[in-house]
């Protein structure tokens, strides 16, 4: 598929209803708000399901939602990311992929690395920005995912530990 200029478009926004122009401050990792860096890793990944598809992107509105052309196809398809900035550099561009398996675009560069990872849906969920303080089994619920470091795991693991053992030696009370 050959591309021009009038085939490229910026549509009117639609009033947005649940999402933060603001991606710094959502702190959600569901497709279309961050890029965790695990969804980022396995899209690139030869053993892993999906690949990188390229495709071009023919129209971005201000509430994030945008239309792609996959290449050699006329399959025009419509997804919705958090992060419509580093979007619209990719508008019209050369060398954008998608990888839908794993909700990612990006543009693959002239020495086969790729830059500008953007988390993308047909599916929006709502901006979270609350950071996180639940365990990190419930930030998948409330968050998306999580990232924490080793020291923060261990710490996490010892406070349990400590809380198995503080159970398990006292005493057992009696009910009469």
């Amino acid at each position: 598929m050959t591309s021009s200029a009038d085939d490229i478009t910026i549509r009117p926004p639609r009033p947005l209803e649940f999402v933060s122009l603001e991606p710094r401050r959502c702190r959600s990792w569901f497709p279309g708000h961050g890029v965790h860096w695990v969804q980022g890793m396995r899209a690139n990944r030869a053993d892993s399901p999906g690949s990188f598809v390229p495709c071009l992107i023919t129209e971005v509105a201000i509430d994030g939602w945008f239309t792609l052309v996959l290449t050699g196809t006329e399959v025009a398809n419509r997804y919705w990311t958090h992060d419509i900035e580093k979007l619209r550099v990719l508008l019209g561009e050369d060398h954008v992929e998608i990888n839908e398996h794993w909700s990612v675009v990006h543009q693959r560069r002239s020495d086969g690395g790729a830059t500008n990872y953007i988390s993308v849906t047909q599916n929006p969920r709502p901006c979270v920005f609350e950071d996180p303080s639940e365990e990190p089994h419930e930030q998948l619920q409330t968050h998306g995912g999580f990232s924490i470091s080793g020291a923060e795991v261990l710490r996490i693991l010892r406070e349990r530990a400590e809380a198995t053992e503080d159970e398990s030696s006292a005493p057992a009370s009696r009910s009469d």
